[in-house]
């Protein structure tokens, strides 16, 4: 009966294991276009976000990660089609100021605009904010970053639960700052 509870236990001990996976980063590249660094324990999903070019969660540790990318040239032509140039320059201000105005239903909320910091990601320009916020009736503490690339402009959108923002902060940044186009 003992040998019978300690396989038991080796067996869920096993299985933990294996389900969390590992912390150890690892690279993910998208289309050999860009590249960055998760934590091991992550998988891919489809579910977070359908406009997103990379997904990622680990749903036990409440760990997510998205990128979503828009060609600078179709955007640029969007605008002027549509006669918003006067309103949206066509500049990497101007997708921010696209994505975070009242109307937009971006990530970003008018609230995150005082948080922005300029800052360089791997020789990015890059536009970095994090911010609690209820979502789906959750709080949730995120870190985003605004990414102009060579040709594409980047939305890397990595969330938590506001409880486990101490745990979590740290990943959610490496996550982000670990982004660089190929």
């Amino acid at each position: 009966m003992q040998k019978l509870t300690l396989l038991s236990m080796l067996a869920v001990t096993i299985f933990m294991v294996t389900a969390c996976g590992s912390s150890t980063p690892k690279e993910v590249v998208i289309e050999n276009r860009f590249k960055v660094m998760i934590p091991g324990h992550l998988s891919k999903t489809t579910t977070l976000n359908g406009d997103a070019i990379l997904q990622y969660q680990h749903i036990f540790k409440e760990i997510y990660i998205i990128i979503i990318d828009d060609e600078k040239e179709t955007l640029h032509q969007s605008l002027i089609v549509n006669d918003l140039t006067e309103k949206y320059t066509l500049s990497f201000d101007g997708f921010f100021n696209l994505l975070s105005n009242e109307d937009s239903d971006a990530f970003i909320t008018i609230e995150d605009r005082n948080k922005v910091k300029d800052e360089k990601i791997n020789g990015l320009q890059a536009k970095i904010f994090s911010n609690t916020r209820t979502i789906n009736n959750t709080n949730v503490y995120y870190t985003t970053a605004l990414v102009e690339g060579k040709d594409h402009y980047y939305q890397i959108i990595a969330w938590t639960t506001a409880k486990n923002e101490s745990k979590n902060k740290k990943a959610l940044s490496d996550m982000v700052y670990s982004f660089s186009e190929l």
